[in-house]
Formats: C-alpha cells, sequence, structure tokens
C-alpha cells in the first residue's frame, strides 16, 4: 500500500526540529489570509494550520496569490 503524503503546512509538526519551521509556515500561511497569527494543532488528528484574529476574508484562492507573486 503507498504512504499519503501530507503537504500541509504543519504536516511536520510533531517532528523535533521541524515543528518551528512548521509553525513558521502556518503563521505565513494565515498573513497571507489577512490573519494575525496562526497556530498548528491536532483536529481529527490531522495537522492543521488555525487562523486567528483574522480581518475581512478567508481562504485565499491559490490563484490569487500566485498573481501576487509576480
Amino acid at each position: 500500500m503507498a504512504q499519503k503524503l501530507d503537504f500541509s503546512t504543519c504536516a511536520r509538526m510533531d517532528i523535533p526540529g521541524l515543528n518551528k519551521v512548521a509553525q513558521g509556515l502556518c503563521i505565513t500561511s494565515c498573513s497571507v489570509q489577512n490573519c494575525g497569527t496562526g497556530t498548528c494543532q491536532k483536529r481529527k488528528n490531522r495537522p492543521t494550520c488555525v487562523c486567528y484574529r483574522c480581518a475581512k476574508g478567508g481562504n485565499v484562492p491559490l490563484g490569487a496569490v500566485i498573481s501576487k507573486k509576480g
């Protein structure tokens, strides 16, 4: 059986040394979504980036993020 890969920002939150990287990626992801901060948490036994102190908005479509980069 093939192993599933998780590419979420908090996927490596339980690995020593990478947990701080995961937390930093979560905060960055939340700031792109117009939120003040974020934290990695287990939700339904899955690592999930949870954003806090968000202004109007919500999830940003990937296309919007890519178009701002260029």
